[in-house]
């Protein structure tokens, strides 16, 4: 933002201004005068008192006289205009012209004169590629390319017929390269047989392994769950002593009853195991069952925890006397410790099992891929082997050197007579070399065509999606310009209809346009309209930034100081302005968005000047 350095006030600031001027003039005169009026002579005092309407004429017209010598001589009131410090939607966008342009534009001709015979397509039309549009009076080409195709085929046939034996060397290179094969398909067999057998001594390895890891899992769960079980008997003994009761109830009322509960909750757990419903048959359903099995010990100890805790907060009193707390004290944590020591040998035995079983999983699956990755190369040697061989019988069958030469030349030699007669063909059909939309027919059914259409094109065609809009940024907007942004055109042969329009290319180095760096951006049309032409233009704005619900005030009621410090000037209630600094933000067409400095509702000073 530029410095303003003669802003502006409404009719409502002036009178604003003007009144408090008045005001405090009035209120100087009148302090002034009441000193001037005690400090009089008496009979002085006794004349004004005896003729005041004189007094105050005089009084007035001097007041007047002096407040226009003032009026004449002081600086004119500034001209204000204002706005308010409000709240909405800011949209920032880069505007500039825009010109439908295309990369697919094609011009299409006859490479040879001759009478059109057919035209296909019309303007406006989509075509395929590879779609004839248009085509010459072939005449003695079309029969010529026959011939030529006629006699191609007859020299194939006779190549084949001779192509029954090959050379020594040929049949000695086949025969290596399929005894290699061979020795690669034995080799990746022995590769696939070590390879299976690796993998069954894995997996019986690990079931054994697992399945003593199993036993030894459930026995060490066992005699946790035994201990879980007496921790929860010393619970309840402590529960139910007389004096931990009434001290529940004088100082955590309701805490014993949830104590209780997490209690049940553990016990019914263990309960479970102890009937044997949780499964050991395999090493998941074992680190399930051992998973629970913590989860009952984590609770039995959780509850001794908050129990130690409650047992040595609460103060002596009644039947709870100091020997009963550190009795029991002492049995709680005689618990917790036990239990701490469950805690880690079932954490233990998880960590060993899981480990374990990721072990052997680890190794099975690597010997598997072996397996897989043989069976496929013991595939792939066989499809070669079967093909090696089929070619090594056919070379074996024999055949005389200068006859398959002498096909084969005939062979090339009708290929090339056909290649030219068919190209001679082409060179009178005109078709699409992709598919797209025609945008001009220059040619007649029965129109002779000259040497003028080596530079008039006969058809011209656009590619699918061929519209895009081009445009020049200033290197100030270029910085805002994201790829994927969203914007519009509004052309000037469309009043009133904008195109969307999605950022597609930035050119990164600028181009100079009339003495300006500027840089071109390319945007796509999501949806082309079959109405667009190469050449329209009209106004594009690309939406860089949005603002919902933000501060904001009019950008020329913004201005920078010597140090880049931004600021605007308030019109304070009393009439008088304030220079505040503030943080802007997004910056729109018109207004700006403020961060930080103004709160809604301010007036702020949109221009002054004298």
């Amino acid at each position: 933002m530029s410095p303003d350095p003669t802003p502006p006030l409404s009719f409502q600031g002036k009178l604003f201004v003007m009144w408090g001027r008045l005001k405090a003039l009035f209120n100087h005169l009148h302090k002034d005068f009441l000193a001037l009026f005690s400090n009089l002579p008496e009979s002085w005092q006794r004349i004004l008192r005896r003729h005041p309407w004189k007094f105050a004429i005089g009084t007035s017209l001097v007041l007047l006289t002096g407040y226009g010598y003032y009026a004449f001589t002081s600086e004119p009131t500034p001209e204000i205009i204002t706005e308010t410090v409000r709240r909405g939607d800011l949209l920032q966008t880069v505007e500039g012209v825009g010109e439908i342009t295309s990369e697919r534009a094609l011009n299409l001709q006859f490479p040879v004169s001759g009478v059109v015979e057919r035209v296909l397509v019309k303007e406006g039309d989509l075509i395929e590629a590879n779609q004839k549009l248009a085509q010459l009076r072939a005449g003695n080409l079309s029969a010529g390319m026959q011939s030529a195709l006629a006699s191609l085929q007859a020299a194939q046939a006779d190549l084949v017929e001779l192509q029954e034996g090959a050379r020594p060397e040929d049949i000695a290179v086949s025969e290596a390269e399929l005894a290699n094969a061979e020795a690669q398909l034995s080799a990746a067999r022995g590769t696939l047989t070590a390879a299976e057998a690796k993998l069954a001594i894995l997996k019986l390895e690990a079931a054994v392994s697992l399945q003593g890891r199993i036993e030894y899992g459930t026995s060490v769960a066992r005699a946790q769950i035994v201990l879980a079980r007496t921790a929860i008997g010393v619970f309840d003994d402590v529960m139910a002593d007389l004096g931990v009761i009434d001290a529940y109830q004088r100082n955590a009322p309701g805490k014993e009853k949830l104590l209780r509960a997490n209690r049940n909750e553990a016990e019914a757990i263990i309960t479970t195991f102890e009937r044997g419903a949780f499964a050991f048959a395999d090493p998941v359903k074992a680190l399930q069952a051992l998973r629970k099995v913590r989860e009952a010990i984590a609770g039995v100890y959780a509850i001794l925890e908050s129990l130690s805790a409650d047992i040595s907060s609460f103060p002596i009193s009644g039947g709870y006397t100091n020997a009963v707390r550190e009795a029991r004290k002492a049995a709680v944590a005689g618990q917790k410790s036990s239990m701490q020591g469950a805690l880690v040998n079932i954490d233990t035995l998880l960590k060993e099992s899981q480990d374990a079983t990721a072990g052997y999983n680890t190794e099975i699956a690597a010997e598997e891929k072996i397996v897989i990755s043989a069976k496929g190369d013991i595939l792939d040697l066989e499809a070669t082997i079967r093909t090696q061989r089929a070619k090594l019988d056919l070379k074996k069958a024999g055949s005389r050197t200068t006859d398959l030469q002498a096909a084969a030349a005939k062979v090339r030699q009708a290929q090339a007579d056909y290649d030219r007669a068919r190209a001679s063909f082409g060179d009178t059909i005109l078709s699409a070399p992709t598919r797209g939309f025609v945008t001009k027919v220059n040619i007649k059914e029965g129109e002779l065509l000259s040497t003028a259409f080596e530079q008039n094109a006969a058809i011209t065609m656009l590619g699918e999606s061929p519209y895009r809009v081009e445009m020049y940024v200033s290197e100030v907007d270029v910085p805002k310009i994201v790829l994927t942004q969203t914007g519009s055109i509004e052309l000037d042969a469309f009043p009133g209809r904008p195109f969307a329009l999605v950022l597609a290319e930035a050119d990164p180095a600028a181009t100079d346009i009339d003495g300006v760096p500027k840089y071109r951006v390319k945007l796509d049309f999501p949806v082309a309209e079959p109405g667009f032409k190469i050449g329209m233009t009209g106004d594009v704005d690309i939406i860089t930034g949005r603002a919902i619900g933000v501060l904001m005030v009019p950008a020329r009621a913004v201005y920078e100081d010597d140090f880049g410090d931004t600021h605007v000037r308030v019109l304070l209630r009393s009439g008088a302005l304030e220079e505040r600094r503030v943080e802007i933000g997004l910056e729109g067409e018109n207004d700006v968005e403020i961060v930080k400095g103004l709160t809604e509702g301010e007036t702020i000073i949109v221009l002054m000047k004298q």
